[in-house]
């Protein structure tokens, strides 16, 4: 069994609207991780792992930010995400990874990506597949 960690905490250069309450707004964010992973056999091996997001420590929940910035969801503010995995060596070359992530709030979602801020959900899921060769 092997268990790994994992913490970054930073000055957080998120993009935000300029207002007369948000122009010296530098928070500083916190992102940490915990996992363990168990192998199950020679060549499958079992992954669980818990991550934390935060863009500003001084507000984990969103209250102050969604305060200046009303038309906007606090749960852009943070993230948790709990992952369940399975990785398969089906030879030393070839390698099959399985996750499924549940996951509450959306400080990870790219804005370039889904620009309408407003419509992110607050509790999401994750299905990820992977088939990789290592040559």
């Amino acid at each position: 069994m092997a268990i790994s960690l994992g913490c970054v905490t930073s000055v957080n250069n998120m993009p935000i609207p300029q207002t007369p309450s948000t122009a010296d707004f530098n928070p500083i964010s916190e992102h940490w991780y915990v996992q363990a992973g168990y192998r199950l056999l020679d060549n499958v091996q079992l992954t669980l792992r818990y991550d934390s997001s935060v863009q500003d420590i001084s507000d984990r929940q969103g209250e102050k930010f969604i305060a200046a910035q009303p038309f906007l969801p606090a749960h852009l503010m943070y993230t948790q995400d709990i992952v369940f995995g399975t990785r398969w060596d089906i030879t030393p070359a070839w390698m099959l990874r399985a996750e499924y992530h549940r996951v509450h709030g959306s400080s990870s979602v790219s804005a370039f990506d889904n620009p309408n801020l407003a419509a992110q959900v607050e509790d999401w899921n994750i299905y990820a597949l992977q088939i990789a060769y290592r040559f």
